[in-house]
């Protein structure tokens, strides 16, 4: 393990963390995590439309990726990823638009 997994792992171990507690944490924040791009990007992409529609999006995203999940044998579908996913669609979308706030705020 290298760079921030291997950080991530040894912080887990200093809090004698159970490894099935520990995945589930970190599982859901790397799918929150996902899509904070998603959301700057899509707000972006389509030149500021509502944040509603923005996290609207990312929930039918992720819901069309949980399904395509379930065609897999590999892969299974959760509540749990639509959920951590349409909330970092919603995180993305507010930062770059109070990013985008406090540069015309600036500006003016």
């Amino acid at each position: 393990m290298t760079g921030l997994v291997a950080w991530v792992v040894t912080r887990i171990d200093e809090l004698h963390t159970a490894y099935e507690s520990a995945y589930v944490v970190l599982e859901i924040l790397a799918n929150v995590a996902m899509f904070v791009p998603f959301g700057v990007l899509v707000w972006l992409a389509f030149a500021r439309p509502r944040w509603w529609l923005v996290v609207l999006f990312g929930f039918a995203t992720t819901v069309t990726i949980e399904l395509v999940q379930t065609t897999m044998p590999t892969r299974y579908s959760t509540v749990a990823d639509v959920i951590a996913n349409t909330l970092g669609a919603f995180i993305g979308v507010f930062l770059v638009r109070a990013l985008a706030g406090r540069l015309v705020r600036r500006r003016g």
